[in-house]
C-alpha cells in the first residue's frame, strides 16, 4: 500500500486511518501534504484506502477492534 520514496519523490500525502477488525480502512484523515499535491490526488488516495482490505491486527490472540495507521504516501 505505502509507496517507496525515491530521489525523484518530493511530493507526498500524509494520511491517518484506522483498520477495523474486518480489515476496512475507516476514519481517514489527510494530515499533511507537500505544496504541490493536488486535491484530486488526495481524493484518489482516500478512495484507495476505502477500497483496500487490510490485515487486521491481532492482540493477545484476538482481533483488535481498531488499529491506527499513519502513512506517508509518495506521489509520482
Amino acid at each position: 500500500f505505502a509507496s517507496a520514496a525515491t530521489d525523484a519523490s518530493s511530493r507526498y500525502i500524509d494520511v491517518a486511518f484506522v483498520v477495523t477488525k474486518y480489515g476496512r480502512g475507516e476514519q481517514i484523515e489527510i494530515r499533511a501534504t507537500s505544496n504541490d499535491a493536488r486535491r484530486a490526488e488526495q481524493h484518489d488516495l482516500i478512495h484507495l484506502i476505502e477500497s483496500t482490505r487490510f490485515r487486521p491486527r491481532i492482540v493477545n490472540g484476538a482481533l483488535a477492534d481498531e488499529a491506527p495507521v499513519t502513512v506517508r504516501h509518495y506521489l509520482q
